[in-house]
């Protein structure tokens, strides 16, 4: 996987990332991964995803996959570590503060919230996408899930600026089109990323 030629000077400073799914299955976890193996393969970043609050996906993941422990000085974030891939995976963190702790160890933090359906945005979730550095909503553009996702769009405008707050799908583009949403491919395997789709997440991260 060739991604120098799309190394820029994104990382400046160090960087939050939120992922937030505004449903069930509209692919957030798999879009967290995808661009922590692009930062860390082609940016050479050290990258954490930190599964905010407890949906299950990394504790599935690290079942099926070898993995390590994670080098960190807080034993009581470490404990909530693995390690794949050279990317540092934490799982089941409610703490707003444990955030700060791994920013200063990380270059980039990318966090990965999922709303269930009918949830409503909470404080706690509103907090983690105002200290991000950027904000990605993650829709679906079948027709059972879209007006889920509108309804909670428009929840996140009530408190994150809308120029702030990029919006994406992983759905086939065929269900629906809308040119304020950037489609992102489907990987089938988010740790390994086929050159036809970093042009994708380079647009993502950069514009």
């Amino acid at each position: 996987m060739k991604l120098k030629r799309y190394y820029t000077g994104f990382i400046k400073n160090k960087k939050i990332v939120a992922v937030t799914g505004l449903a069930q299955g509209v692919g957030t976890t798999h879009l967290a991964v995808m661009l922590a193996t692009y930062l860390t393969n082609g940016r050479h970043c050290r990258v954490a995803v930190v599964e905010y609050g407890q949906h299950g996906s990394y504790e599935q993941m690290k079942n099926v996959m070898k993995y390590k422990r994670v080098r960190l000085s807080t034993k009581a974030l470490a404990e909530h570590g693995f390690s794949a891939y050279g990317i540092d995976f934490y799982q089941s963190i409610y703490q707003s503060g444990a955030i700060g702790i791994l920013r200063e160890n990380y270059d980039v933090i990318i966090i990965d919230q999922s709303l269930r359906a009918n949830q409503f945005i909470s404080i706690e979730e509103a907090a983690e996408l105002w200290q991000a550095d950027m904000r990605i909503a993650v829709i679906s553009m079948v027709p059972w899930k879209w007006k889920e996702c509108i309804w909670k769009q428009n929840r996140l405008m009530e408190t994150v600026e809308k120029k702030r707050l990029k919006t994406v799908s992983m759905t086939d583009a065929a269900y629906r089109k809308n040119e304020k949403v950037l489609q992102i491919p489907w990987e089938p395997d988010p740790f390994h990323i086929k050159a036809e789709t970093i042009p994708w997440l380079y647009r993502l991260l950069e514009e």
